[in-house]
């Protein structure tokens, strides 16, 4: 079993305050890019599920971590969900794959004690209508593009999800908001959390 840290980031936007921080090293960049310490491996592995879960089951196969956590940006689905607040989830929704006898396929991620738990919806394109948001959240609190691929790969391969996301923008927003601008100035502050609450 491999004593570093595993982690699996959608995007360079998201984890370059981690790589930098952390002095992470670029190790490959085929079929992922990684970049490793002494004490953290950290995958990007390209935004959407199928993505997250190539990711996933290639890190688990080459590092053979029994454990991963997947850190990012998320929507809010709720009213009173604000943009910056940094949730643990509990379950994630694949919204896209519905049960074959109707209802959402929800499946439980692990978690530790002492942070704010959410649900996480994850869909195949983004949610930035009103109308799609609330339709979703009639079963979650956020929403993403990577965590059911996330926790399905760490599944199927035998290692324990943990998932933290930042809010990066609010229900109340409109469609204009300009999520990659918000996802700038707010990824700092999640990677601040995991490093200070998580890593220490």
């Amino acid at each position: 079993m491999n004593s570093r840290i595993g982690i699996v980031m959608a995007t360079m936007l998201e984890a370059k305050p981690l790589i930098e921080s952390l002095h992470l090293a670029l190790k490959t960049m085929k079929p992922f890019h990684i970049y490793e310490n002494e004490r953290v491996v950290l995958a990007i592995s390209g935004i959407g599920k199928v993505n997250a879960a190539l990711a996933t089951a290639y890190v688990i196969g080459e590092y053979d971590f029994k454990a991963l956590y997947n850190l990012g940006a998320a929507g809010g689905l709720k009213s009173g969900i604000k943009k910056g607040a940094i949730f643990h989830i509990s379950d994630v929704i694949d919204y896209d794959r519905p049960l074959l006898r109707g209802g959402t396929r929800k499946t439980a991620a692990s978690t530790c004690e002492g942070f704010d738990l959410a649900v996480l919806a994850t869909t195949d394109r983004p949610a930035i209508s009103l109308e799609r948001r609330l339709d979703i959240g009639r079963e979650a609190d956020l929403v993403d593009m990577e965590g059911s691929g996330f926790v399905q790969a760490c599944k199927i391969f035998g290692a324990e999800p943990f998932l933290w996301k930042i809010v990066s923008d609010a229900l109340e927003d409109n469609s204009t908001v300009d999520i990659v601008e918000n996802i700038k100035y707010l990824i700092k502050e999640l990677c601040i959390f995991f490093e200070e609450k998580i890593l220490r």
